[in-house]
């Protein structure tokens, strides 16, 4: 896929309006509310994952939801914070071939977060 930051942030606006973006209704609240439901399962990371989206606790301890994405000569993330309505797009290039950059773009993305709020 490719995309821009600010194209990804449409996405991450629309997941934190339940559905809406710009006024129009791309998904349900009941979608967005099945991807933001913990499904008791866990990836590598030990984040928690939703329907489609995952994500691990934020500097507060709380649980915030997104996605990351990492392919070779990028790496990228989402995550943001339903509650408190605040989130962060962080795209970084990365020709990290063992992956270790996603952990440090995450650990950007959560402070970022921490940051604005």
């Amino acid at each position: 896929m490719h995309t821009t930051a600010a194209e990804f942030a449409n996405l991450m606006v629309m997941l934190m309006n339940q559905g809406i973006f710009e006024g129009r209704r791309i998904l349900s609240a009941e979608s967005v509310k099945a991807m933001m439901t913990p499904t008791g399962m866990r990836n590598s990371d030990g984040w928690t994952q939703g329907l489609g989206i995952f994500g691990p606790k934020d500097l507060r301890g709380r649980q915030v939801w997104g996605h990351p994405g990492a392919d070779r000569g990028a790496a990228t993330m989402l995550f943001f914070n339903p509650e408190t309505g605040v989130g962060a797009v962080v795209f970084a290039n990365s020709m990290d071939t063992a992956w270790t950059m996603d952990n440090v773009v995450a650990d950007l993305t959560l402070h970022l977060m921490a940051w604005f709020e």
